[in-house]
Parts: C-alpha cells; sequence; structure tokens
C-alpha cells in the first residue's frame, strides 16, 4: 500500500480559506481497497440492480466479494433504499446502506441526504463504498462517491474505504485525489492506493 501524504502543517493557500474551521485532530484515511482489505470495514454504501435475489441471499453472503456480486450482477427485489444489518457469521457486526441503481442527478441528491443522515445518526468511524462498473449512471455514481466522502469528512468517519471491485485503481485513486483536494485546509487527508 502506498501512501499519498497530505497538507499537515501547511497554512491555508488563501485569506477566504481562513474562515473555514480546520476538521478534527485527525487525518482523514481514504483506502483505495482491494480484498482482503475490505473485509475490515463493517459499514458500506452501494447500489443495487432489480432483479431476483432478495436481502436474505445477500446476508448469507461470508465475504464482501460475493456480496457486491449480488448485488451488481443478479440484483434485488427490491425498489427503495435499505439498511441492512448483519452480525450472524459470529464475526464483527456488518451494517449495509443499498439503494437502486442512479440513473440521473436528482435521484443522486436524494440518495445523498439519506445516506448523510444516516452518517450522522450512525457514527461510523469506517465507511466504504463501492458502485459497479455497469451501472447506467457511472458518472453519477462517481459524483456521488465525492460527495459522500466529503459529506462524511465532517462527521466522525476517520476512515473511507474506496472498494476497486472490477471499477479500477486509476478511476478511484483521481476520484479519492479529488477529495483531498477539495478539502484541503479544512482537514487533513492521506490516500492509500
Amino acid at each position: 500500500m502506498q501512501q499519498t501524504p497530505g497538507a499537515q502543517g501547511e497554512s491555508y493557500p488563501s485569506s477566504n480559506m481562513e474562515a473555514v474551521p480546520r476538521l478534527g485532530p485527525e487525518p482523514l484515511q481514504l483506502i483505495i481497497a482491494r480484498p482482503p482489505e475490505i473485509n475490515t470495514c463493517p459499514f458500506w454504501l452501494s447500489h443495487y440492480r432489480r432483479g431476483t435475489a432478495s436481502t436474505r441471499n445477500l446476508l448469507q453472503c461470508e465475504n464482501l466479494e460475493e456480496f457486491f456480486r449480488i448485488l451488481n450482477n443478479e440484483g434485488l427485489s427490491e425498489t427503495k433504499p435499505l439498511m441492512l444489518s448483519d452480525n450472524t457469521l459470529g464475526k464483527q457486526p456488518r451494517q449495509f446502506y443499498i439503494f437502486p441503481e442512479l440513473t440521473n442527478p436528482e435521484q443522486s441528491d436524494e440518495i445523498r441526504k439519506l445516506v448523510t443522515k444516516t452518517l450522522e445518526a450512525l457514527k461510523p468511524e469506517k465507511v466504504g463504498l463501492y458502485f459497479g462498473p455497469d451501472t447506467a449512471g457511472k458518472e453519477i455514481c462517481l459524483q456521488l462517491i465525492e460527495e459522500i466522502a466529503v459529506d462524511a469528512s465532517f462527521l466522525r468517519t476517520k476512515e473511507l474505504f474506496f472498494y476497486t471491485g472490477e471499477v479500477g485503481v486509476n478511476t478511484l485513486l483521481n476520484a479519492a485525489l479529488r477529495v483531498k483536494h477539495r478539502l484541503e485546509g479544512r482537514r487533513d487527508v492521506f490516500v492509500y492506493h
């Protein structure tokens, strides 16, 4: 895993940034994650395609790769956002906030608000994000990942995992670097890949 350092100890880049308070003493870690790293994150956000699988199928998955494969390949027989919690495997409890595949920016704004409210209420320190490679709204999903990452940086989140899956490291690394740039002067950010 390589590290791209944040702006620790640097002064604000311009006078208008001085009014923006710095967030938390701890830096935010943006982690471009692959298996098995993804298994260290207990809280995940993702979308799902319409399909035939049930939430029971999802909760029986022993690993996250299988979970995301079902969401993105088989799809769910659901139509609304869902919050799933699972501690049946006798390990660390897992939580998932999943929502239908995005196809327009209006949906993205609504999902962003729901996700932010969920993160505010649950206060997870580790949050994982995954959006499959073949989504109808791939650009909308990438923008949503960035917006959620920025929103999470204002909360108690210390680590954000960007699961590569089949999306590709470069795509997610570029998104993480854009988030880091947006937070410059407000919170130290480290990007690991």
